[in-house]
This record gives C-alpha cells, sequence and structure tokens, in this order.
C-alpha cells in the first residue's frame, strides 16, 4: 500500500506530532487493514482486533510527538501489533487455566457453605453460556467435564477425530470466558475460589 500523495511519509508524520487530526486520519486509513489482518489471525475475532487496532492508534496519537523519531513507520506498528498479540494469547491462556481449576474444584465438591455458595454461582453462570452452545458442543464439554471422559474417548463415543474434539473445547472455554464478561463478572468469582485455596 502507497503512501497518499498529499503527504510524504516524513511529512505526515510531522504532522501529526503537530496534532493534525486529519493526518493523522490519512496515517489510520494507511495502516488500519493491514494491522486488522494481521492481528485476526491471532485473536480469530473480529471484536477483539478491532479492540487492538484502536488500542494500537490510540497510542500512536497519544505519543505523537515521537513520531516523526520513527524511521520505519510499518515496522514500528508491526511491533506493536505483535506485543498486543502476544498480550492477548497471554490472557486468553491464563484465562483458560483458571476456568479448568474452577471446573475442577467444582467438580470436587468442597464442603464449606460459603464455597458451596460460590461454587453454585459459577456453576449457574457457566450452565447459562452452556446453554447458548449446540447440543454438540454441550455434549463434548460434559463429556469431558462430568463424565472425565478423555479426548480420544470422546472422539469415539460421538464418532468425531481428536482434533475436533480438542478444538470444541477450546471454543467452548472462550465462550465461557466470554460469557462472564459480558456479565460483568470477569472471572472475579472464578479467582476469588481459586485463591481461597491457595
Amino acid at each position: 500500500m502507497s503512501v497518499p500523495s498529499a503527504y510524504r511519509e516524513s511529512e505526515l508524520l510531522q504532522l501529526i506530532a503537530a496534532g493534525d487530526e486529519s493526518a493523522f486520519r490519512e496515517f489510520f486509513h494507511l495502516y488500519r487493514d493491514r494491522l486488522y489482518t494481521f492481528i485476526f489471525r491471532f485473536t480469530k475475532s473480529a471484536h477483539v482486533t478491532e479492540e487492538l487496532v484502536q488500542d494500537i492508534f490510540m497510542k500512536c496519537w497519544t505519543n505523537r510527538a515521537s513520531l516523526p523519531d520513527i524511521a520505519n513507520p510499518n515496522g514500528y506498528l508491526s511491533f506493536m501489533a505483535r506485543n498486543k498479540c502476544i498480550d492477548y494469547l497471554r490472557k486468553v491462556a491464563n484465562e483458560n487455566a483458571m476456568l479448568e481449576t474452577v471446573w475442577k474444584r467444582i467438580a470436587a465438591e468442597q464442603n464449606t457453605t460459603e464455597e458451596q455458595v460460590n461454587m453454585a454461582e459459577a456453576r449457574r453462570l457457566i450452565e447459562a453460556s452452556l446453554a447458548q452452545l449446540s447440543a454438540q458442543k454441550r455434549s463434548v464439554f460434559h463429556l469431558s467435564r462430568y463424565e472425565g471422559l478423555s479426548s480420544r474417548e470422546i472422539a469415539e463415543r460421538l464418532n468425531l477425530s481428536e482434533r475436533t474434539v480438542r478444538n470444541i473445547m477450546s471454543e467452548v472455554l472462550k465462550h465461557v470466558r466470554l460469557y462472564l464478561q459480558q456479565h460483568n463478572v470477569q472471572l472475579a468469582l472464578a479467582f476469588a475460589m481459586v485463591f481461597s485455596a491457595l
């Protein structure tokens, strides 16, 4: 993608540094699609990708005074995009690990009254999120979590490949995590239950 003819790239950065919003819009439209395509390959979510792209450009605007010092804007933005993707994937991995731990503790049926209440609330929220999924995804989840079957055993029972079973479990965990976030839970309950036993 070429730089808009109205500006040479260095002049564009100088104008942005001076607070020129129209120049910043040019900069945004120049690189936005490229960043979106790169980030989406990792997040697989249009909503998350859009948020990360906006975060990158917001940081550029906030730190606009330093933009003229950047010799390679494309490389600079690509570096920021890679870091955003790494941070996001780490966050998702950590949250999924927390959900895994919560389900193990729910299955263990803790005895304290307070913890039983917390576990019941966690189960209610997670079951509500599962109700939004297809019958196949619910079946895979319940066979894994409630019957303790392995991916291979689930695959044989449902006539699926092991890879499909693993992909479904990953999708279910992602769905549950997003459901909790959308209900302003943000895994706080799950974290509290996990950390209370540490």
